[in-house]
């Protein structure tokens, strides 16, 4: 029976990896709105270039279906803010035709860059965009902030020293203010647009050249024309989002209590089953499994308390509940480590001692272990899979400190459990080994009594002569 249930287990192990080995392969980033993507990421590589999560793969017509264009943000080309009566920062300000200046700059000018997702939102309202400039930069405005629980003060939407925008707004037409530089270089404008958790990537590039030349509104026509209201922009949700300090308390406390439940409370109670059980000249004892349910317990409270983390801090931003490989991951590990203390309560009684086991216990042995390697498992993927949102959010250096914490915290317990597992496999040896002697020994065999007269110091009663 043991041969039976050894075979069971190593069927299970192999299950197991060959789940994991699925889950990697399987294994995207859990970017969202574009404004989730990266945070510490510049340029083009602030860019996806592949479907992201449940984002399918980016739509080819996104060039043609997103509009670019550039204007002056003053009548007189002034590089100065405009006043308030001028609502230079409504999201609904049409810019006159007058104004527009095409794919052109003048160094060192102001401009309003408007980025029309009109024909890709179409009767669809709450569209965001990543906008990046190869050169100048983009200044922040009050519709582009992200606005801040409590204070209500706000964070500036601008990253990589205002070569980056991600205006917290949703709506059809993003007007987006840029400072052009002083030089003459080319200036790529690049933007990646999408809508929902799972709507498609859409992307557009223009590049504007320079024109000292170029001449300002108020001398093209000798009339001063204004902007007026533009019925056609849409305004979606703009609620305001916890802090980044908040945010970043939250990602901690889940890793955390993810951590402490799958990866200290767990091999712990699989550390008590295997090796604390009372061997067979010891005393009996229930410890272990005292030991054992508590731990399992411990684990189960630990790793609800991550998730429920998780669930309020997507739900406080707007994100989409598990739409990503991570976080369904991270729900499939909190229901199979719920149900390990259930197994355990409904388990099939053991047989009386000498006794064989039923079928039913072998099986529930079988899957009781299997499930248990299968959560320490994609609890390693899950680990690596939150550095990498770590360093989604901007913290690099920090993802590499916890990657190399956990690769040291993980070879250790390596070492803890095959040092712990010899030592088991000694000491059952050389039980099973002395039982013989003392039973070979009635036979009066001369090579067992002479291999057993060292051991007969270590026993309560001499062995036969």
């Amino acid at each position: 029976m043991a041969a039976t249930t050894s075979r069971g287990g190593r069927r299970a192990s192999r299950a197991a990896l060959a789940l994991v080995v699925v889950a990697v392969s399987a294994l995207d980033g859990c970017a969202g709105y574009p404004y989730y993507v990266g945070r510490s990421k510049c340029g083009d590589d602030a860019h996806p270039t592949r479907g992201e999560g449940d984002h399918p793969s980016i739509d080819p017509s996104g060039a043609s279906m997103i509009s670019v264009e550039n204007y002056w943000s003053s009548y007189d080309g002034s590089s100065e803010t405009q006043a308030w009566e001028r609502w230079e920062n409504a999201t609904k300000r049409l810019m006159p035709a007058s104004w527009d200046v095409g794919e052109a700059y003048k160094p060192s000018g102001r401009f309003t860059l408007l980025v029309d997702l009109t024909e890709v939102v179409r009767e669809e309202s709450g569209w965001m965009v990543l906008v990046t400039c190869s050169d100048g930069v983009f200044e922040d405005i009050d519709m582009h902030e992200e606005h801040i629980e409590g204070n209500g003060g706000s964070a500036s939407a601008l990253r990589c020293d205002g070569k980056r925008l991600n205006p917290s707004l949703r709506t059809n037409k993003h007007k987006l203010i840029w400072r052009a530089p002083s030089g003459s270089s080319d200036v790529k404008i690049r933007v990646t647009a999408a809508a929902h958790s799972n709507g498609r990537f859409y992307q557009k590039s223009v590049v504007l050249r320079a024109d000292a030349t170029l001449q300002t509104p108020l001398e093209r026509n000798s009339t001063h024309e204004e902007p007026s209201h533009d019925e056609e922009t849409l305004v979606g949700d703009s609620k305001k989002v916890p802090s980044v300090e908040a945010q970043n308390l939250a990602f901690a406390v889940h890793g955390a209590m993810m951590f402490a439940g799958i990866w200290m409370l767990m091999p712990a109670a699989v550390g008590w089953s295997r090796f604390g059980r009372p061997g067979p000249n010891d005393k009996p004892s229930a410890t272990w499994l005292a030991w054992h349910k508590w731990l399992m317990t411990g684990a189960v409270v630990a790793v609800v308390i991550a998730a429920l983390v998780a669930y309020v801090e997507i739900s406080k931003t707007g994100g989409e509940h598990y739409d990503c490989p991570h976080s369904q991951l991270g729900l499939f590990l909190v229901v199979v480590v719920a149900s390990q203390p259930l197994g355990g309560v409904l388990r099939p009684a053991t047989p009386p001692a000498g006794g064989v086991k039923s079928t039913a216990r072998r099986t529930w042995e079988i899957a009781h272990k299997g499930l248990g390697y299968i959560i320490l498992l994609l609890g390693c993927v899950a680990v690596l899979t939150g550095i990498d949102e770590l360093a989604e959010r901007g913290g690099d250096d920090a993802a590499f400190f916890h990657a190399s914490l956990f690769v040291v915290y993980a070879s250790l317990a390596v070492a803890v459990f095959v040092h712990l597992t010899r030592h088991h496999r000694a000491r059952t040896n050389h039980t099973a080994r002395t039982a013989f002697i003392e039973l070979s020994s009635v036979d009066h065999d001369d090579d067992v009594e002479s291999d057993a007269a060292p051991l007969r110091a270590v026993h309560k009663h001499p062995i036969p002569s």
